[in-house]
């Protein structure tokens, strides 16, 4: 389809909402992007460019017609303000804002920020105590807010005030979630010294 330029019709399973039904696209391309398969095109239930993550995708039907891929279209552009796949867009589908971040790593872990490549547009300045400060733009905050949680503490979100809320938000669900597990972990352990016990 995406070589024929023939629209189809796919049934999708949406991540955010979990909800699966039929929708149309313009399939433009398919490109393998942070370990996965995804499909870039203009979706004709909102009429802007959308990625579809591909093993989301239950099944494909023809429709009929044709489609004509934008001449201007670059998937670099497309993603040149996401963090991984979560587009910022491009185009009339760009973000009507963008998000100045300032992020601040330890020194214990700055090394790994500091030689390696994250960004096409990240900036790096190098701190006396050893630390760095980390600053690009970016239009979706979600995965760059889950890749600083992972530092478990080891890197600190100063800006903008919604990436530091949902670091905080993400920090806070997995400690109650480790929390509420750990008296199930406790009886997983104990149930063979219990059952050893008893036969005693």
């Amino acid at each position: 389809a995406i070589a024929a330029t023939h629209s189809v019709s796919m049934l999708y399973t949406s991540l955010s909402s979990g909800r699966r039904g039929w929708r149309g696209v313009d399939p433009w391309i398919a490109i393998h992007r942070s370990e996965a398969w995804y499909l870039i095109g203009k979706c004709h239930r909102n009429g802007q460019p959308r990625t579809f993550r591909l093993d989301r995708i239950g099944a494909v039907l023809p429709i009929g017609s044709g489609f004509e891929r934008p001449k201007d279209f670059d998937v670099e552009r497309w993603f040149e303000s996401s963090w991984g796949v979560e587009a910022a867009g491009w185009g009339d589908a760009a973000p009507s804002e963008l998000h100045d971040i300032h992020i601040v790593f330890d020194a214990a872990v700055a090394p790994l920020i500091e030689h390696g490549r994250h960004h096409a547009k990240e900036q790096k300045e190098k701190r006396p105590d050893g630390r760095l400060d980390y600053r690009l733009r970016l239009g979706p905050l979600e995965e760059l807010a889950r890749w600083i949680t992972g530092f478990g503490g080891a890197a600190v979100a100063l800006e903008p005030p919604e990436l530091v809320q949902r670091v905080r938000a993400i920090a806070m669900g997995a400690a109650s979630a480790h929390v509420a597990a750990r008296p199930i972990a406790a009886r997983a352990v104990n149930a063979p010294r219990e059952r050893r016990s008893a036969k005693h």
